[in-house]
């Protein structure tokens, strides 16, 4: 855990593994908007800002922004190999103070022919590089036929909602068993992509007892409660036969939920 989230030691480590990855450094000296400043071992993107004072404050660091849309591999370890679960598209749910505000993931996204071999052996070498066991996530930006490794995230993550529904046997399963040294020969295709945004609140919204919920939420808060505004209510699913179309079926559903949270709150 610690050398995954400490920046500096994992950029060295994918260097020596000759992995491709934005610069990182306590510093900057290149022309604004070049930079984004990071919080060491934030989550959910919230934290991430352009970089503006040349100097990173105490517990923060500053990467070299690089273009391209964001792709999370979920994948099981054992501490020495990996196998790949699924791929997913990720993308953000921007504010003016957090422009890269995680806003959700759809998948499975088909892997391209190119990376078939190229990209389970770079996991399997992360894994080996940093002893992963169980379920992890790695975060790629894909510029082109490029990939560039944000980081890894070595727990659960996001992207469980995804790829967590049959005929894929429990991901809860599969990380118990990798922890314990036991990776699947092989795994089921899924049929059909599933999204999981996040639904985020634009005003202030009191959640009281009683309220029913689509069957195509989970994470739904204990009422009663007061959300705040920008601050998550719910997880929203999406269905379709491909990751763009469950996205925007997500999408609508969110807008749904947003208008009867309206209408409440009259």
């Amino acid at each position: 855990m610690a050398r995954v989230k400490d920046p500096f030691r994992f950029a060295a480590t994918l260097a020596r593994l000759g992995i491709p990855h934005p610069p990182v450094a306590p510093a900057w000296d290149g022309s604004p908007g070049d930079h984004l400043s990071k919080r060491i071992g934030g989550s959910g993107g919230a934290h991430i800002t352009p970089a503006t004072d040349s100097k990173a404050k105490p517990g923060w660091y500053i990467q070299r922004r690089v273009a391209g849309h964001a792709l999370s591999v979920l994948f099981l370890a054992d501490g020495a190999h990996a196998v790949i679960i699924g791929l997913s598209r990720q993308w953000c749910a921007p504010t003016p103070e957090s422009p890269y505000r995680y806003g959700g993931a759809a998948g499975p996204w088909r892997c391209p022919e190119r990376w078939t071999r190229t990209l389970p052996a770079m996991i399997t070498r992360l894994a080996a590089a940093f002893e992963l066991v169980g379920l992890n996530s790695a975060d790629f930006l894909v510029t082109g036929s490029n990939l560039h490794l944000l980081e890894i995230n070595p727990r659960p993550g996001a992207t469980l909602d995804v790829f967590d529904r049959p005929p894929m046997p429990p991901l809860l399963g599969l990380h118990l068993d990798a922890c314990g040294g036991r990776l699947p020969e092989q795994l089921p295709v899924l049929l059909g992509c599933r999204a999981a945004l996040v639904f985020y609140a634009d005003v202030p919204t009191r959640i009281e007892a009683g309220r029913r919920w689509p069957a195509w939420t989970a994470d739904r808060p204990a009422p009663p409660t007061m959300i705040g505004r920008g601050e998550p209510v719910c997880t929203v699913f999406g269905e379709g036969p491909s990751a763009t179309s469950a996205r925007r079926h997500a999408e609508r559903r969110q807008r749904e939920l947003a208008a009867l949270a309206a209408m409440e709150m009259q």
